[in-house]
């Protein structure tokens, strides 16, 4: 008779921890390219105007919600394998860590769309 299976089996140490830190790498991405872009479309190219500043910045916030989703969305099935094995702890912890972690970078990533909705990004 075979040994039952474990979680590292069914769920890879880097699938875990990959899926644990691409919400908050899409979180540093927005931040980081929202910023650039603002500095790029306001004071570079000063001729380009708010819509294409607004347009970009959208573009942007959107890429970096379905990367932050996608990894949230891979730590809620990680979670529900781990769970039916019965000596996953360290795994099981990472994915709902990454889990909640990832809902809560989904509504950093949100608010930080909010001043460029409600607000010109070029003041």
């Amino acid at each position: 008779m075979s040994p039952a299976p474990s979680y590292r089996h069914a769920v890879s140490n880097r699938r875990l921890w990959l899926s644990a830190f691409v919400p908050a790498l899409a979180w540093a991405l927005h931040l980081a390219v929202s910023y650039g872009l603002v500095e790029l479309y306001c004071y570079q190219f000063t001729r380009m105007g708010d819509a294409v500043a607004v347009w970009a910045l959208s573009a942007v916030t959107l890429l970096t919600l379905v990367a932050a989703f996608t990894g949230t969305l891979f730590c809620y099935w990680n979670r529900r394998i781990i769970l039916n094995r019965t000596e996953a702890h360290r795994g099981l912890f990472i994915a709902t860590s990454g889990a909640v972690l990832g809902v809560f970078m989904i509504a950093t990533i949100l608010m930080q769309t909010l001043p460029v909705i409600m607000v010109p990004p070029c003041i």
